[in-house]
């Protein structure tokens, strides 16, 4: 198992493209520290990965790509480390777009992104990408038309190395 870290800055932005580009997502660079973001490990059922160590995220003012600082996921072990943003209202029928700038400490490390949402009967699970981080800070997105019948939608996040 190799080891690797994540540094992600989330200047988060989830906007319609009708119209208006305002930021949806509070706090969406930090500046107000983790408020409106949780995190957890990722499960592993392997016998020899459940136990691998979590090590919680945390701001650094060092590397950071504009603004103040950057959201730093610590990664040595090979762990999957879940994020989620808190729920926003959208509007059904229109399309949104989400973008985050991310970099990593060592290139071919794999995130992944879901736009999930709650309405009708069951949950709807919307847009979600796939993204290899380099070792350069890039711009990544990707866009979603919301259905009829759901209003409510927040975003998650499964990062690993790519390497497990």
């Amino acid at each position: 198992m190799k080891s690797g870290k994540i540094i992600i800055f989330f200047c988060i932005i989830l906007f319609a493209t009708q119209g208006f580009a305002n930021n949806l997502i509070k706090n969406s660079g930090f500046e107000v520290g983790l408020e409106g973001y949780g995190f957890m490990k990722g499960v592993y059922l392997d016998a020899d990965k459940k136990n691998v160590s979590y090590i919680t995220p945390v701001l650094d003012t060092k590397e950071k790509y504009q603004g103040l600082v950057s959201l730093k996921i610590d990664n040595p072990n090979c762990d999957a480390v879940k994020m989620f943003i808190k729920e926003v209202a959208l509007e059904s029928g229109k399309k949104y777009t989400f973008s985050f700038w991310a970099k990593a400490s060592a290139s071919s490390m794999n995130m992944y992104a879901e736009l999930r949402g709650n309405g009708n009967k069951e949950p709807h699970n919307g847009k979600s990408g796939s993204f290899i981080l380099t070792t350069e800070w890039q711009r990544y997105s990707f866009s979603h038309t919301i259905p009829q019948g759901y209003k409510y939608y927040y975003l998650e996040f499964y990062l690993t190395s790519g390497q497990d």
